[in-house]
Formats: C-alpha cells, structure tokens, sequence
C-alpha cells in the first residue's frame, strides 16, 4: 500500500500544473484504483478475499477523505478456506493464480487438470485473453527475457519521453517568465517616460513657455499639452 500512495503520487503530479490553486489541482485529479493480488495474507483480523481501502477521517462520521484514491487488496490464500464456486468470475480467477503459484505450475496446466476452469474459460472472453497472453510469454525462458526486456524498454522510453516533456514545459515557463519581465518593464519605462515628459511639459507651461516651445521639445500635441 505504500507502493501504491507513492505511485499514485507520481500520477496526480503529472495531472496537475505549476502553480494551479487547490481547486484547480482538485478539479484535475484523476481517479486512482488500485488491485494488489497478494501471495499471502495481508490482514490477520479479517478473513475476506477481498480487503478493499480507502483514505478516511479518524473521527466519526467515518467519511472519505480522499475520494480519488482507493484500492483493493486480494488476499488470494484465502480461497483455500472458502467453499468452491466456479459460477463466480472472482473465485476463478484467485483461485487459478492461487494454485498456479502454490505448486508451480502453468496457468494452462491449472486450467487442464481443472475442468469446471475450462467451461469457465469458454465463457469470459478476458479469461481466455489471458490465458493466451500468458502462454505466449511463460512459453520458453527466451520468451520470458523477451517480454521484459520490452517492459523494461517501454517504461524506459516512457521515463524519457516524461523527462523530455517536463524540460520542455520548465524551459517554456521560464522563457514565458524571461518574456514577461522584459515586457513588462519595457511598458513599465514607457509609461515613466510619458509621466516625465507630462510633468516637464507642465512646468513648462506653468512658467510660461510658449506652447510652440513645448511641442517642439516634448513632442506632446497641442490638445495634450491644454489638458494638463
């Protein structure tokens, strides 16, 4: 579970931007669902297959306080004490993974020595796709290397094409932040310079100096120099 917080964690980064307020972050965040298959027994005071999570407040009403994070936690040696019950899609799959890890042994070797898994198999059609994907890559030890290797080459890729992604939005905010601050103090010294030569030309004007004299010398019109 501490796996999946800090997982999680990486998600809700990416989903939100630097600077976005409370509200926005809130809005972006994406809802975050965790199935953890266990090779053992996570609780020891319930005996439930399934131990679903949440994040919630200590004191009652016991609501959630994060309803973007949640998870399930299947405790697969449980399936061993329940009664068997091959209609429930649930408890063939655990009990498929149970088995093929307790004795070692092959999902398709499972499904053989089981008949009640093989009707099972004809009917849920993403049973039967696991079954495939999985004979294909448990199929030979070259095989196994194979598919992780592309595993380990995806994520690697993803970690850089991530990596290349965050330089390129860092280096546009700094350059957007560069372009800010040269325009705004290139408007900054313009308006400065208005109000200077306002003020030459009213003390200009106050002292009696003809308006030809100002225009020439300010550049301001006749019109702005009679509204000061």
């Amino acid at each position: 579970m501490r796996r999946d917080l800090f997982t999680a964690s990486h998600i809700y980064v990416k989903s939100s931007n630097k600077g976005d307020s409370p509200t926005q972050m809130a809005t972006k965040m994406p809802r975050v669902i965790f199935i953890n298959i266990l090779g053992y027994n996570i609780r020891s005071d319930n005996n439930d297959l399934v131990q679903p999570f949440k994040v919630l407040y200590t004191k009652p009403p016991h609501d959630i306080a994060i309803p973007n994070f949640c998870g399930y936690n299947i405790q697969l040696p449980k399936v061993e004490e329940m009664k068997p019950d091959f209609n429930s899609g649930l408890y063939c799959w655990c009990y498929t993974l149970y088995t093929a890890h307790k004795q070692n042994k092959s999902i398709q070797e499972v499904i053989t020595m089981t008949p009640a898994l093989q009707a099972y198999t004809l009917e849920d059609t993403g049973f039967l796709q696991f079954c495939k994907r999985y004979n294909l890559i448990a199929g030979t030890e070259n095989a196994r290397w194979e598919y992780q290797r592309w595993i380990w080459d995806t994520m690697r890729e993803e970690g850089v094409r991530e990596g290349a992604r965050e330089e390129g939005l860092e280096e546009g905010r700094e350059e957007g932040l560069k372009q800010g601050i040269e325009r705004g103090m290139k408007k900054g010294m313009e308006k400065g310079m208005e109000k200077a030569t306002e003020n030459l030309a009213r003390k200009m004007k106050e002292t009696g100096y003809p308006i030809k004299n100002i225009i020439e010398l300010t550049g301001l019109t006749h019109s702005q120099i009679q509204k000061l």
